[in-house]
Order: structure tokens, then C-alpha cells, then sequence
């Protein structure tokens, strides 16, 4: 695999399953896609509904969450791959059974289930 192909991998691995903490919206760690998910959803419903208000401020919130920790994900796949050759896709394969397992995410917006693994997240 060249180096390019691991970096790609692990990114998207960090994307779908690095928990970030979620700055504006409330209390809680998601990960960078489910982030960028919320986001295009507050701007769906903006759109619907008339984008006036808070609504765009908080798509733009979220939206501007994601870039940042989306670049931060790209350094760091960048950084690991080079501490630590290709052990680090071993990790990211281990790290994402482990977020399928075990509910390691936090969502402020799911009362009932404030303990999420990497399926319900997305569900």
C-alpha cells in the first residue's frame, strides 16, 4: 500500500470515527462526519424553513467545527503514519472494533441514550 492510500484510510477512519467534542451545541464528543451530518441538516432545515435567525449561525457553527477538526484529522493521520508506519492502520482497525463496541461517544441531543457506540451514532 503506498503511503498516499494509508493516509487516505486512516483519515477516513479518523472522520467516521474520531470522537471530537462539540464546542457550541452542548456537551458531548461525536465524530467529525456526524458533526458534518448536523450540519448539513441545520442547513437542510434552514433552507425549508427560511434561513433566518439562528438557524444559519448554528449550521455555520457546526459546519466550521468540522473543517477544523477535519484538518486536524489530516495532520494527525499525516503524523501517525509517520511515528508509526503501518502499525498505525493496525490501530485504526483496533480502534474502530473497539467504537463499535463500546460506547465511547456522547450525544447531547439523545436523552435516553447519552452512551452511544459507533452504530448508534450514525442510526
Amino acid at each position: 500500500m503506498s503511503a498516499r492510500r494509508a493516509r487516505r484510510l486512516v483519515f477516513a477512519a479518523l472522520l467516521a470515527a474520531m470522537p471530537v467534542p462539540i464546542v457550541v451545541v452542548g456537551r458531548g464528543r461525536l465524530p467529525i462526519a456526524a458533526l458534518a451530518e448536523l450540519a448539513i441538516a441545520t442547513f437542510t432545515i434552514g433552507v425549508v424553513e427560511r434561513a433566518d435567525g439562528v438557524v444559519v449561525i448554528l449550521g455555520a457553527l457546526l459546519l466550521g467545527q468540522a473543517i477544523v477538526w477535519a484538518l486536524a484529522a489530516w495532520l494527525a493521520a499525516g503524523l501517525c503514519l509517520r511515528v508509526l508506519g503501518r502499525a498505525a492502520i493496525v490501530l485504526v482497525v483496533l480502534g474502530l472494533a473497539a467504537a463499535l463496541v463500546v460506547p465511547v461517544y456522547s450525544s447531547p441531543f439523545h436523552a435516553s441514550r447519552a452512551r452511544q457506540t459507533l452504530v448508534e451514532v450514525y442510526e
